[in-house]
């Protein structure tokens, strides 16, 4: 359904374009109206892509991208909507980090349009990238009136808007879904001055940055799930210990001590919560991953763990052990 409201999005956009070339000239209040045509398909494009986003689980892989090309590439996408005071403050040396590049594309396309709603007159907006340890701290700002209270704390929820009067949409719960994704958090600091929008990430630069060779690993899956990350994982030089269930992961981790633990959403006899929060209360529990179809960021960040979603790859899955390797020897 969304790729065919796209085909019709880019029609409207054409013809619209079109009109406009072969009124050159003509009176400014038609010059507007078509204009004003064409930035609402582009505001709809941005929200169909918000919804397939939200939706997406697996198809789209993580690989080696300049994470500062990624934010020149949005901004040039909104080069017309944005204000001239735009600022971007990026490391002098390339940033490349193994993530997936079109989530980052969108969280910076969602911030940047939020920020320009929020400016007043000559506002500015800054976009800051910076190395902080294992991790990449990315921070978009304006200088506009800030967030009210009772906005903040529903800041992420869909269908919540920043700005009264203003149409609500997907744009915030899309970015707080997509950081999720990227192994990241984000969170949003407000007053009279502006507000920052503050994104922290793990920094893998590359399969093998966090060996797994020599690395104790539970893992906890359905038989169709086990297969592929038993193989996965195996194929790094991890030593895996595999079973079924929740009751057979807490009697396995009573019996010795696992560096890494990977659970299912969904096991016969728990969900992934549960067994997560069983064996943190054993203290069995270091650095964890889930894994699952659909999880609520808030409740990802309260476990403490990182997702893989399914469907995933190989790839995808040893992109996000080694992303929770790297973010716990960071914390410890």
């Amino acid at each position: 359904m969304v790729h065919d409201l796209n085909n019709h999005l880019a029609i409207i956009q054409c013809n619209a374009i079109i009109v406009e070339k072969l009124l050159h000239g003509a009176e400014p209040r038609i010059i507007e109206s078509l204009q004003d045509i064409v930035d609402a398909v582009a505001a709809a494009t941005r929200l169909t892509r918000s919804v397939q986003a939200l939706g997406q689980r697996g198809g789209i892989g993580p690989a080696a991208v300049d994470v500062g090309a990624i934010i020149g590439d949005a901004a040039r996408l909104l080069r017309k909507q944005l204000p001239q005071t735009l600022e971007l403050v990026l490391p002098a040396e390339p940033v490349r980090a193994l993530i997936t590049g079109p989530y980052l594309q969108q969280v910076i396309l969602n911030l940047l349009v939020n920020a320009r709603d929020a400016l007043p007159k000559d506002g500015i907006i800054s976009v800051t990238l910076a190395l902080d340890g294992p991790s990449i701290t990315l921070t978009v700002a304006d200088n506009g009136p800030g967030l009210p209270a009772e906005v903040q704390a529903r800041l992420f929820q869909p269908f919540v808007t920043t700005q009264p009067g203003r149409r609500t949409w997907l744009g915030l719960a899309v970015v707080r879904q997509l950081v999720t994704r990227l192994g990241g958090t984000i969170l949003v600091e407000t007053n009279a001055s502006g507000t920052r929008f503050v994104m922290q990430m793990p920094l893998v630069m590359e399969l093998g940055k966090a060996p797994l060779a020599g690395q104790r690993v539970l893992v906890a899956a359905t038989a169709a799930v086990t297969s592929v990350t038993v193989d996965a994982l195996t194929s790094r030089g991890a030593s895996v210990v595999s079973v079924n269930d929740g009751a057979s992961a807490l009697i396995a981790a009573e019996r010795e001590r696992f560096n890494v633990v990977v659970v299912e959403n969904g096991l016969p006899d728990t969900d992934g919560a549960t067994l997560l929060n069983s064996l943190r209360a054993k203290r069995a529990l270091t650095t964890a991953v889930l894994l699952s179809s659909g999880v609520a960021p808030d409740l990802a960040e309260s476990l403490g763990v990182q997702v893989v979603w399914k469907p995933f790859s190989a790839d995808e899955l040893l992109a996000v052990v080694e992303r929770a390797i790297v973010l716990a020897a960071g914390a410890s």
